[in-house]
């Protein structure tokens, strides 16, 4: 089973960006006679063949398109590289240009499943919802023991922030006051999205 999802984004060019993520499920056996459908990786071919059919039914001739997403392909060589500071301050470099920077960032919180609430192209500013698995909890230790209750992980809020320096960009996470955060959660957010991005 497959699905897309397509975002669509205005540049402020008279132009619109259309970005399309790909999430499948597998049919797997659980015990003997009983089977379970299952979240499985994202398939990049998969999104190019769905992009692609995309493109003509837009208008682009079909040859055309088969080009142009295989010169796309052959880009994919910068890589995103995760650093903390002696501060503890951790940040993602991209070693591309801002605007193509945002529009991959935006690509790589859809495949993570990110709550996206808002996002500001001028400052750079994605603002999501994030439920870290690991984060520690806060329940006291009677509470633990009530069973009958749903586990649900909080989410909270944080901003993506990322900023233009000269030929590359610079990702912060930001906590929902737009302080830089230096916790184990930041340090998870950039290391999910590096992994999308590298």
């Amino acid at each position: 089973r497959d699905k897309y999802r397509v975002r669509i984004e205005a540049t402020g060019e008279q132009t619109t960006e259309i970005y399309l993520t790909h999430y499948g499920m597998e049919e797997v056996l659980e015990g003997e006679d009983r089977t379970i459908w299952q979240a499985r990786a994202r398939d990049p071919e998969l999104e190019v063949e769905m992009l692609s059919r995309l493109m003509i039914f837009l208008g682009v001739e079909e040859q055309k398109a088969r080009v142009l997403l295989a010169k796309q392909q052959k880009k994919k060589i910068i890589r995103a590289v995760l650093s903390r500071n002696d501060e503890g301050v951790s940040y993602l470099i991209l070693k591309e240009p801002y605007p193509r920077a945002w529009r991959r960032i935006g690509v790589a919180l859809d495949r993570v499943n990110f709550i996206v609430n808002d996002r500001n192209r001028s400052t750079g500013i994605y603002y999501v919802e994030y439920a870290d698995p690991f984060a520690e909890s806060n329940k006291s230790f009677f509470s633990k023991f009530a069973f009958w209750k749903k586990d649900i992980t909080a989410k909270s809020t944080y901003q993506i922030k990322i900023q233009k320096k000269q030929d590359i960009s610079q990702v912060q996470v930001l906590d929902n006051k737009g302080k830089i955060s230096t916790s184990k959660t930041a340090y998870r957010i950039l290391s999910l999205l590096q992994e999308q991005l590298k």
